[in-house]
């Protein structure tokens, strides 16, 4: 518009003038987010076909980029924050060494935070705004406990049954190494012999397909 607006009233807030005024986008808290939240526009990436490129803080296309966090042992960059009133979260890079990169998904505090992946289906869920994770967003999801909280554990909630080797809520490519106990209902031999325990005489049933 052009010229001078009047009002009896008006709730809100305008940036720019009266030519191309906007409302004002505000956070959880209330404040006003500008480039001081996300760096916007600015961001260079210099040669990124080769081993060596330089890039600075910002956002280019669909990527929120950081600068290189250098070489010292142990220093990264990411997004983190808190929940749960104390506890800690961050998805960060950093290095060990020169050439020597990782990346870190942790949770932090007293040991009682968990981390989960999940695929949820069956209905709409537009991540990650408008709905609750896990039981509170009323959607189903399928689920693996990366950490379990208190213990550390690792378990896989998906109840696909095995029938070969290629079959399951687990399949490894490779040779499996365990340290410890194997407790399980039944072994598949090559999927030619199956050993079944057998509860009514206290024994292993050896099964020929």
């Amino acid at each position: 518009m052009t010229g001078t607006l009047t009002a009896t009233g008006f709730i809100g807030n305008l940036t720019g003038n009266a030519d191309s005024a906007t409302t004002a986008i505000k956070d959880g808290n209330g404040n006003t987010i500008t480039n001081t939240y996300i760096p916007f526009g600015g961001t260079t990436i210099s040669n990124p076909n080769t081993s060596s490129f330089s890039l600075t803080n910002g956002i280019t296309g669909n990527y929120l980029i950081f600068t290189n966090s250098g070489t010292t042992s142990g220093v990264g960059k990411g997004v983190g924050g808190v929940n749960g009133a104390n506890d800690a979260w961050v998805i960060r890079g950093y290095q060990t060494a020169s050439n020597a990169g990782a990346l870190e998904l942790a949770v932090g505090d007293d040991g009682n935070e968990g981390i989960y992946v999940r695929q949820y289906y069956g209905s709409t869920y537009y991540l990650p705004f408008m709905n609750k994770a896990g039981t509170d967003s009323g959607i189903t999801y399928r689920e693996l406990i990366l950490m379990e909280p208190n213990t550390g554990n690792t378990k896989v909630q998906v109840t696909t049954a095995s029938t070969s080797k290629t079959t399951g809520a687990l399949t490894v490519a490779g040779g499996v190494g365990v340290a410890g106990n194997i407790h399980a209902n039944s072994f598949s031999v090559n999927d030619k012999v199956d050993l079944v325990w057998n509860e009514d005489t206290s024994s292993i049933d050896f099964v020929f397909n």
